[in-house]
């Protein structure tokens, strides 16, 4: 009887223990599901040890041969080397890069598709030049690069300077044209912080085609960053009137003394902040996992070279996922406050 009483006491010890080490299994897993590397709770651990399975897809919402398309491929190519994870570039051009944008918030938000995107986005809703809602859509998740504009004419220009075509546009308003990869986007901005609207805009879809025009004389003038002409700027084909920045800058290959927008007393500082953008209802860990994997590739020896090599280097360029969403929101508000009156958005 003793003996009988003694296995059940065993027996119920037992169980009592097994139901006791469930319960502190189940306590661990829970806080060990919600734990975050900044010690947070709302992230799970597979999350926090994302791993791409397929290759990453990035939209270029500008056509081939301009900056954006430039600095991609560099991207992805230093990307994949550092990271060893397969990039691939996805292209749709159209409205001045809101075509692309709208295509690509169409993909799942996974963690395999992200956007590249500059302020040319941000200012095409704030005057109004499109119903899409970027501001409130794309997500802000590293800056690559900060380009600037320069503006260019063939090396035979009569116009010498600043103020000798700003002379001749007041005597023609209207009359003389400046080529630019969009319409919609900060090289409009400079054109008219410059000139207001003395000049007429001229859109291409390339950069190769501009380049040909200004090269035949079919227009005045045209705004781009210093790398997409910085073959026909090294061997003489054309020549820089001013940069649209605060400081006068050095390009490497130019020898000739470049005046800057600060010196000329005007407020065009508008450059191309090129950077990548996300859905939302990405993954946090996927988001977290992109920042880190893109700025090894940033730092990267290969994109380093080609930031030296296209001047792009002029400016600092990367900004990190919190930075860069401030700097949207600064971006979203000044543009909104100069160009954006009393329209919404």
């Amino acid at each position: 009887m003793r003996k009988m009483v003694k296995n059940k006491a065993e027996q119920h010890g037992l169980y009592f223990g097994f139901i006791l080490i469930l319960i502190l299994l189940s306590v661990l897993f829970l806080t060990a599901g919600c734990r975050r590397p900044d010690g947070g709770a709302g992230v799970t651990q597979e999350t926090e040890d994302w791993k791409w399975e397929f290759r990453i897809q990035i939209l270029c919402p500008w056509g081939e041969g301009g900056g954006a398309d430039t600095t991609l491929q560099a991207f992805r190519t230093a990307f994949m080397e550092v990271n060893q994870v397969p990039v691939e570039i996805v292209r749709k051009s159209g409205s001045g890069g809101i075509a692309g944008t709208q295509y690509a918030m169409t993909y799942p938000a996974d963690g395999y598709f992200y956007l590249l995107g500059t302020q040319s986005l941000l200012l095409q809703q704030v005057t109004g030049e499109t119903d899409y809602d970027v501001y409130g859509t794309i997500q802000p998740l590293c800056r690559l690069v900060h380009d600037c504009n320069i503006f260019v004419v063939r090396a035979d220009s009569a116009y010498k300077s600043y103020e000798d075509i700003r002379r001749a546009a007041e005597k023609r308003p209207g009359e003389l044209t400046c080529g630019m990869m969009t319409l919609m986007g900060v090289d409009n901005a400079c054109l008219e912080e410059a000139f207001g609207d003395l000049i007429q805009p001229r859109q291409y879809q390339d950069g190769a085609s501009m380049l040909e025009e200004i090269l035949a004389g079919g227009m005045d003038l045209a705004i781009c960053g210093p790398s997409e002409f910085s073959e026909a700027l090294q061997n003489g084909q054309l020549r820089i009137l001013f940069s649209c920045t605060e400081e006068p800058i050095r390009i490497r290959g130019y020898e000739e003394e470049i005046p800057s927008a600060g010196e000329l007393g005007l407020s065009c500082f508008y450059g191309p902040g090129r950077g990548i953008f996300y859905e939302k209802g990405t993954p946090e860990g996927a988001i977290r996992a992109f920042e880190e994997a893109a700025e090894k590739a940033v730092q990267s020896d290969y994109f380093q070279a080609f930031l030296r090599e296209q001047s792009l280097d002029l400016r600092p360029g990367w900004l990190c996922r919190e930075d860069y969403r401030k700097a949207w929101e600064e971006e979203y508000l000044a543009f909104t406050e100069l160009f954006g009156g009393d329209r919404d958005g």
